[in-house]
């Protein structure tokens, strides 16, 4: 008796699991989130602030109607992980890009988002050995519910949509669509790519430029939702441009700012990126005043991983690959073309190495004091002037998108410990606003990556 309830429960569940796998296929998939039962389609936003889901108790439908959630049990706790055989929400469903999680996470309130009448889906991953306070990352759980086959993601940011329907999403798959040009890849440093809480696509940054100036030191850099975090000597260098370009400085912003055209060029692996300089600001409305204000830290802090905000890539087709470590990003597509997606399994498919992408590896150094030993990282990379690198990126003036590099050739030799400083900017590859001139060249002082442990690696 005992035994024939065991069988049925088991075939209850397979069959139930056969059921939910019956779902979207990964090369068919359309970006959005569906909650409900039955389910139906809601305001949702793809970002970088986190690992899960964030679903509120109330939340606005992509029709205007209003959707609510059931209340889990336990509400001392604001995180919580549903399960196929033990759902939290009851009844109610998820479906993210027509997949509906199995084994997830959520949560159900998040300072950042108070007030928030949508759902956000986490494009980060859980940091585990660090963490054990968050459960399941999405995208971990569309890949161990065999909904993709790699833990990978494209996002299109569509500049003309609502803010929070911007961020188009597919998982393990790729629109060649939604891009013009080159897909360029980068490497993604996944050792340096945790807060101590989640893991987010990482990068090294090369440098910076803009109008007189140009800084070169090499950071690793993490990519999140809307925070800048850059080492002081980037800090000092962007306060000092503010201060001559607009006359005011980080910590006392002109709201004027926001429909400035200019931009700053970021450089990773040799190719250059730009960003409007207002991306680097944000609106805050309280108590009927507006003001702006600098979206990054200016405390300065000794570590060797800093972070970028994801409006760098707003122009950008930007898709990462966590399982096999890639980050590729191309211009992203300004007329509308014909859906052309491909399925990511083992790498990211027509995407070209960036220029200097096999330098970009790590070297282990070896330091002993005493009876104890510490190691750092340091890269290898040739030197290069900041305006020189490959231009691959949206310009805010200039309505042609151009893939060349300038008259003066980058030093092929490796350095793998200081990067010679920044000469003097080239003409050839000025943009007509931002009139890059002769200006000042500098290079970071802390140009090594010093990985220094917070414990003692022991023989």
């Amino acid at each position: 008796m005992r035994a024939a309830f065991f069988l049925s429960v088991i075939a209850a569940r397979l069959a139930c699991a056969e059921s939910l796998n019956k779902s979207t296929d990964a090369s068919e998939q359309i970006s959005g989130v569906s909650f409900g039962s039955p389910p139906q389609p809601v305001v949702a936003y793809f970002g970088f602030d986190g690992p899960d889901l964030l679903i509120p108790p109330f939340m606005n439908a992509t029709n205007g109607a209003n959707v609510s959630r059931n209340f889990p049990k336990n509400d001392s706790e604001y995180m919580y992980t549903s399960f196929t055989d033990d759902p939290v929400l009851g009844e109610q469903k998820v479906v993210v890009n027509g997949f509906e999680l199995q084994n997830f996470s959520f949560e159900e309130y998040n300072p950042k988002y108070a007030y928030a009448d949508h759902i956000e889906v986490g494009l980060c991953l859980v940091d585990h050995e660090y963490s054990s306070a968050y459960g399941i990352s999405t995208i971990d759980s569309l890949k161990s519910s065999g909904y993709i086959k790699s833990r990978s993601f494209a996002l299109f940011h569509n500049t003309s949509a609502p803010e929070f329907e911007a961020n188009q999403v597919l998982f393990s798959a790729i629109d060649h669509g939604k891009y013009d040009g080159p897909l360029v890849k980068h490497k993604h440093y996944s050792y340096y790519s945790s807060d101590a809480y989640w893991k987010h696509p990482t990068l090294v940054m090369d440098g910076i430029a803009g109008y007189n100036f140009s800084l070169s030191g090499q950071v690793y850099a993490q990519i999140t939702e809307n925070t800048w975090w850059l080492p002081q000597e980037y800090n000092d260098q962007l306060n000092a441009y503010f201060e001559d370009r607009y006359g005011f400085n980080l910590t006392n912003v002109s709201c004027s700012i926001m429909d400035s055209t200019e931009y700053i060029s970021f450089y990773f692996s040799g190719v250059e990126y730009r960003v409007l300089d207002s991306a680097f600001f944000y609106t805050s409305h309280e108590n009927g005043t507006t003001t702006c204000v600098f979206s990054g830290v200016l405390k300065y802090y000794n570590t060797d991983t800093y972070q970028v905000s994801r409006k760098l890539f707003d122009h950008h087709y930007l898709v990462v690959d966590y399982d096999n470590e890639e980050i590729a990003i191309a211009q992203a597509a300004t007329k509308s073309k014909p859906q052309t997606i491909e399925e990511m399994s083992t790498g990211i498919p027509s995407a070209t190495p960036a220029k200097y992408y096999s330098y970009s590896s790590l070297e282990r150094k070896t330091v002993i004091l005493s009876d104890s030993q510490f190691y750092y990282t340091t890269t290898a990379h040739p030197t290069y002037s900041m305006y020189t690198g490959q231009r691959l990126g949206w310009s805010a003036t200039e309505s042609f998108y151009s893939s060349q590099t300038s008259s003066s050739t980058p030093s092929d030799s490796v350095t793998s410990a200081k990067p010679t400083a920044s000469s003097t900017a080239s003409n050839s590859t000025k943009a007509s606003s931002s009139s890059k001139g002769a200006g000042t060249s500098k290079t970071a002082g802390a140009l090594t990556f010093v990985g220094l442990l917070s414990a003692m690696i022991m023989f």
